[in-house]
């Protein structure tokens, strides 16, 4: 799986996914590959922030990689996330 990001301008981030039809043949597989990792952005979106996400599925897998390899990546983004100044103080 290939996730590739990218800062939008916007307050809320946005989720693109490509599943191919050659990489699962039957549609019921692409669906619920497209609803896990749906499921998982929207737990998750808080910590993205104003970010684009395009996912690409790369191979047939069972539910739990997707969910695994989606959770380390929304780790990673928030472990390299630069800290926000906290409310009520004005950023110089």
């Amino acid at each position: 799986m290939d996730i590739l990001q990218c800062p939008n301008g916007l307050e809320y981030p946005r989720l693109g996914l490509v599943v191919a039809k050659k990489v699962l043949p039957r549609a019921v597989d692409r669906n619920r590959v497209r609803r896990v990792l749906r499921e998982a952005f929207r737990l998750g979106q808080w910590e993205l922030g104003g970010l684009d996400v395009v996912v690409r599925v790369k191979t047939n897998s069972d539910n739990a990689a997707y969910r695994a390899d989606w959770d380390e990546f929304t780790r990673a983004i928030s472990v390299n996330k630069p800290a926000e100044p906290p409310m009520g103080t004005m950023a110089e």
